[in-house]
């Protein structure tokens, strides 16, 4: 078992074994008040509704809000007050409350699976608060379209109105808006098994909640990004979000997610072997569901276990799980789970020996399994054909709209021809009338006029003929100098391309600085994040060369560093300098030719789970702080690839424990050899060291700023001549802050 995934179990264990009964006793509490919270918000809308008599607005609204509190228990209740908030905006001429209450109409279509009623209302509401430019409205009617097409698998559909949701979302400065929308583009990508773009997605919603400290919706997020994780059987990971999503709940008493996420945790459990923690996960979220009577979701847990018992051959108990799931299911008509809890007690009867009662229900999975065949293809036609009138529909408003643009454009066309006639009918009399003003005095000087115009003509052909030979030296060093400069400019935007970007780097580990200043256009310096086993690699990398050729050495290093870490999935920081030395000599053929190009580094890996910091380093040395105290871990005395080419490379891992706060920093030798100052001599390593010691404590952003100003101030002393060279090396400085 991996390391990672035993501590989390370890920890987890713990959990259920001492508070167990701390948190029932507590379940029972918080599902009273939620259900007397909800009863209790019915009550006093009621209340406020019977009160307001002479505002339709306030009516409008007040409904709305009823029909919302009921959409999950009662859709039928949802409905009537949706249809009542709809006919009192209507009947007060109130456009806005129009809107609203179609979409609210369309979620209750929604909820009850009438996707072509719910398309229509929202496709209404949409042409609405078009016509009032009502951007807040469209947004939301864009995101209820998206959920629609999510549903009916019509993922492009869905994706564009998310995209058309967030690009006004952003106009809007929403962030809780674009936050939810990049949630949901993450789940349609995950649909997609597009998981790279999931996680970005996830990431983006990530990034945006915790500055506003949603705490909810960083909840839903990291058990999305579990589940992902789940879906690829990356269960170390999906565990680890699973558990930061569950705590968050905890905290808010959000017990139907907490639900959710337990279930979650049960699964992984399971598919890892350890059914005793996978059956305590799901009783507690089967206690906590029968308590909020989602008989669903009871059946689903009970299905679930009655699998983990089978599997600890606890088989009587698993078939009482088993029957349980199959009566809920059968009363509710949940065809799927009646199967699965069908085949669960054939598989179970087999292995208890009992054939005949296994043949019995294997015979009545069977049947059921037709049934369901029969339901799925009905869905799918009707699928198909609420996707068709919904399409009809769709093109209808284009028509429309289509219509009434070119009749906007026409009658515009219109007026400008008008005002252009008028404009241009101004023009030529006021022109006649100047012609005919200063006709006569063009007449009388037009010889001088004439004389004098042939004269300049003939100094400006002298003068261009002594220029012309100057001028064609000077544009072909231009061009020269223009397509150096635009193909290094190019070079940088793609050397920038394969950097990792900050948020990137910050979703994970939010507490860094990055002081990144090359010497030229582009750099032999660079800086690489990647995620890999739920584990941090961080490297700073300083190539042979500054420019160009430092800029060709930095793209091989990082193309070595993707493929021994994102490829090879190798974590540890020696193993991974090892075989980036072998992968230069290789390249570059450095034995067989006397190329010496080389580089150094140094490269950290971060475990958060077992709170250890890794390193090592070719010639780089790490700066860690501790308890106010600087320490250097030496590097090895040697190169990646160059002049140790001939040699095994054998790179030591240092491990240190960041169970206490701990800030280290890694970094080029560009900053500590710059020259400057009174006396125009090298900054020092000790000055770079004592720096960071001394402002270790702040904020990373204005470590950063701090650099910046002092190495600014360092060089302000160099000569202020074009022809000198000012920065002397690629600078590069990363600082990070572990707080585990």
């Amino acid at each position: 078992m991996p390391a990672t995934l035993q501590l989390i179990k370890n920890t987890y264990c713990i959990v259920l074994r001492y508070f167990i009964p701390l948190h029932t006793i507590i379940i029972c509490l918080c599902l009273s008040t939620v259900v007397q919270a909800q009863t209790l918000r019915i009550t006093q809308l009621k209340k406020q509704l019977s009160a307001t008599r002479n505002n339709d607005h306030a009516r409008t609204n007040l409904l709305i809000a009823l029909s919302r509190a009921y959409l999950r228990t009662s859709p039928a209740n949802a409905r009537q007050y949706a249809e009542r908030a709809f006919n009192t905006a209507k009947r007060a001429s109130f456009a806005q409350g129009v809107g609203r209450a179609l979409n609210q109409m369309g979620l209750v279509s929604f909820q009850v699976d009438d996707y072509a009623k719910a398309v229509s209302y929202f496709l209404k509401a949409l042409n609405i608060n078009e016509q009032l430019g009502y951007k807040n409205g469209i947004a939301d009617t864009y995101g209820y379209l998206a959920r629609v097409y999510a549903q009916q698998r019509s993922y492009e559909q869905a994706i564009g109105y998310h995209f058309k949701a967030l690009k006004l979302r952003t106009a809007l400065k929403d962030p809780a808006g674009a936050a939810s929308t990049y949630n949901n583009l993450g789940l349609l990508h995950n649909q997609l098994k597009k998981y790279n773009k999931a996680i970005d997605f996830y990431t983006q919603s990530l990034l945006i909640q915790q500055k506003l400290d949603n705490q909810q919706g960083m909840a839903i997020t990291y058990n999305n990004i579990g589940e992902l994780y789940n879906q690829q059987r990356n269960y170390p990971n999906a565990l680890y979000y699973f558990i930061k999503s569950l705590q968050i709940k905890k905290r808010l008493k959000n017990l139907p997610g907490e639900a959710v996420t337990l279930s979650n945790i049960g699964n992984i459990y399971y598919q890892t072997g350890q059914y005793s923690l996978a059956v305590n996960s799901l009783l507690k979220a089967l206690q906590i569901r029968q308590q909020l009577n989602d008989n669903r979701r009871i059946a689903s847990t009970c299905n679930n276990l009655g699998r983990v018992l089978a599997q600890q051959q606890r088989y009587n108990t698993a078939i009482q799980y088993y029957t349980q799931a199959l009566q809920l299911a059968k009363t509710i008509k949940a065809h799927t789970m009646v199967a699965n809890a069908y085949e669960g007690l054939a598989i179970t009867y087999h292995r208890m020996g009992e054939h005949d009662q296994a043949f019995s229900h294997h015979r009545k999975f069977a049947q059921m399994k037709d049934v369901i065949f029969d339901e799925q293809t009905s869905k799918r036609i009707s699928r198909l054909q609420a996707r068709y009138d919904a399409q009809k529909k769709l093109d209808k408003l284009a028509l429309l709209n289509k219509e009434n643009q070119l009749k906007q454009d026409e009658i515009a066309k219109q007026r400008l021809l008008r005002n252009s006639f008028i404009g241009i009918s101004f023009l030529v009399i006021v022109l006649a009338f100047v012609l005919y003003r200063n006709n006569h005095k063009e007449r009388t000087s037009g010889e001088v006029f004439a004389h004098k115009t042939k004269e300049i003509e003939r100094k400006n052909q002298e003068i261009a003929l002594k220029n012309r030979a100057l001028q064609r030296h000077k544009n072909l060093i231009e061009n020269k100098n223009k397509n150096i400069t635009d193909s290094l400019t190019y070079a940088r935007h793609i050397q920038s391309v394969i950097l990792p970007t900050a948020q990137e780097i910050g979703s994970f580990l939010p507490h860094h600085f990055i002081f990144y200043k090359p010497r030229d256009i582009v750099s032999g310096d660079f800086y690489y994040f990647a995620l890999v086993r739920h584990k941090y690699v961080l490297a700073v990398v300083d190539c042979t060369g500054h420019g160009v050729p430092g800029a060709f050495m930095s793209l091989i290093g990082n193309n070595l560093l993707n493929q021994v870490v994102k490829e090879q999935r190798e974590t540890e920081p020696g193993k991974i300098l090892d075989k980036m030395h072998a992968g230069v000599i290789n390249i570059l053929k450095q034995k067989t030719t006397d190329n010496h190009d080389g580089m150094d580094a140094a490269v950290c890996v971060i475990d958060p789970a077992l709170k250890i910091l890794e390193f090592a380093g070719a010639n780089s040395p790490l700066l860690l702080v501790q308890h106010q105290q600087m320490q250097v871990i030496k590097p090895d005395r040697q190169g990646v690839g160059g002049i140790f080419s001939d040699e095994e490379a054998q790179f030591t891992t240092h491990i240190i424990e960041a169970n206490t706060p701990t800030t280290f920093y890694m970094y080029s030798d560009g900053y500590q050899d710059q020259f400057g100052g009174k006396n125009n001599k090298k900054f020092m390593r000790q000055n770079l060291r004592k720096l960071l010691l001394d402002n270790h404590h702040l904020p990373m952003a204005e470590q950063q700023q701090l650099l910046e100003n002092t190495i600014h101030q360092w060089m302000a002393y160099l000569p202020n001549d074009e022809d000198a060279i000012q920065q002397m090396d690629d600078m590069l400085v990363l600082g990070v802050k572990l707080n585990f």
